[in-house]
């Protein structure tokens, strides 16, 4: 969850608002939202410990179809597409400053260009295929060594930025919390759209769930990363905002592309810009090998139910973990790094991930009826309230955003956040249509009896 989103959606959603008041109320709605979604995913995730999340509980719910559709599209798409784009982030934004005593290279230029075989890759490309190597290398070694290079790298930034943002709302002159008289944010559409960045800065907060099958004491673990996790993120993302708003102000944050090292410079001057870029590198890092460690789970839980080669499914004997699959994945994301395609398919499949964490909450709704004897070692808090306040939170957004959508005036790219949900259909349709065949063909070839 600590990774870009709350240094750069800050500027987004400062720009729909009026007011800090209604800036922090939509924050505090946003981690309501998510600890509504965490709920629900803890008593599945205790339920079906079992690695790949989203796809696990899908397919429990829904059948193999909408387990497979969700499978590709989490795998090839946000996966894949989240690994590339983070790598690429640090190389482009954080890397240059946090060595910049250290080498001229300009990143952002050219370091392989064959224009003959029509390659062209950048230093930052370069450098975000040797952190998908290293990460994926250190993960191949066993889930132990994973995790405690995760806490490594996002236990220090946590802990410094909720102790300066502490620091800042008492020195800094405190923020007029007062509700502004502008209608600007009247508009659904604007709430939407101020509720999206959000939305993807608490992203992450059912990461656990993906790796569950390697989780000790499941049944306790997974509802307490999950719930605790996400509680402590909106406490954190409370006092950062809060901060944010008490040494940029409103006006200021609007215009600010990215808010951390902002703060930091006007508190503390610019010879922190490098320290910053270290400490917020080190947080996208932590969200990196998170994703890294969630995507591979979903590729070999695939493979293991037969949808992929069951070869992937297989664990190291030595590590116990998906070697294969996570080596697959990383390839996937390097490809996507080289090729610079991944930012259209984040787009591409943006409305459709909501529209599946939507799904995966209606899951539990239908297994709370359809598997009444399945032991619950945890049972949602807040049912079905909370996860109803999901429910409704991802309806909204879809459907303002495809309001958006045909009453846009952009050009042909104002499709792209359709065609991942157009993705989702055909690859349901598709893999319905390859059962019922299959049935077909097997029915067919038992021998008929005549009276």
């Amino acid at each position: 969850m600590l990774g870009v989103g709350i240094y750069l959606t800050p500027r987004l959603v400062a720009q729909q608002v009026d007011s800090p008041a209604l800036y922090l109320l939509l924050w505090s709605f946003g981690g309501l939202v998510a600890l509504a979604g965490a709920v629900a995913y803890a008593e599945l995730g205790a339920m079906f410990p079992r690695a790949g999340g989203d796809y696990v509980y899908l397919r429990r719910a829904f059948g193999s179809s909408v387990g497979v559709a969700s499978g590709w599209l989490l795998f090839a798409g946000v996966f894949a597409g989240s690994i590339a784009t983070i790598a690429v982030a640090i190389g482009e934004y954080q890397l240059p400053v946090a060595i910049s005593g250290w080498t001229s290279i300009q990143f952002n230029a050219a370091s392989i260009d064959w224009p003959s075989l029509g390659i062209s890759a950048s230093w930052a490309q370069l450098a975000a295929v040797v952190l998908v190597l290293v990460l994926s290398a250190i993960n191949s070694l066993g889930v132990q060594l994973s995790i405690r290079t995760q806490i490594a790298v996002t236990l220090v930034p946590l802990l410094t930025c909720f102790v300066f943002s502490l620091f800042a709302l008492v020195t800094a002159q405190p923020p007029t919390l007062e509700m502004g008289s502008s209608t600007s944010i009247e508009t659904s559409v604007t709430m939407t759209t101020a509720f999206l960045g959000i939305y993807f800065a608490y992203a992450g907060w059912n990461a656990v769930g993906y790796v569950a099958g390697e989780v000790r004491n499941p049944a306790r673990n997974i509802p307490l990363g999950l719930l605790g996790g996400t509680l402590l993120i909106a406490l954190l993302y409370l006092v950062m905002n809060g901060a944010f708003i008490a040494l940029i102000g409103l006006p200021g944050l609007a215009n600010t592309p990215e808010a951390g090292t902002a703060a930091v410079t006007l508190l503390l001057g610019e010879q922190a810009r490098v320290p910053v870029a270290w400490l917020i590198g080190s947080s996208m890092l932590g969200s990196l090998n998170a994703t890294m460690l969630g995507g591979s789970r979903i590729v070999a839980a695939m493979a293991q139910d037969g949808i992929l080669p069951r070869t992937l499914g297989k664990l190291s004997p030595r590590t116990g973990v998906p070697v294969r699959a996570i080596w697959v994945q990383a390839t996937l994301g390097m490809l996507l790094i080289v090729s610079g395609v991944f930012d259209a398919l984040i787009e591409l499949t943006g409305i459709a991930m909501m529209a599946m964490g939507g799904l995966t909450v209606c899951a539990l709704f239908v297994l709370r009826r359809r598997a009444k004897d399945q032991p619950r070692p945890y049972r949602a808090t807040g049912y079905p309230w909370l996860p109803s306040i999901y429910l409704l939170s991802v309806i909204s957004v879809i459907s303002m955003q495809i309001w958006r959508v045909f009453h846009s005036a952009a050009g042909s790219q104002r499709w792209f956040p359709l065609l991942g949900i157009a993705a989702f259909v055909v690859l349901l349709s598709g893999h319905h249509l390859w059962l019922r065949s299959r049935a077909h063909l097997e029915h067919s070839d038992q021998p008929q009896r005549f009276e």
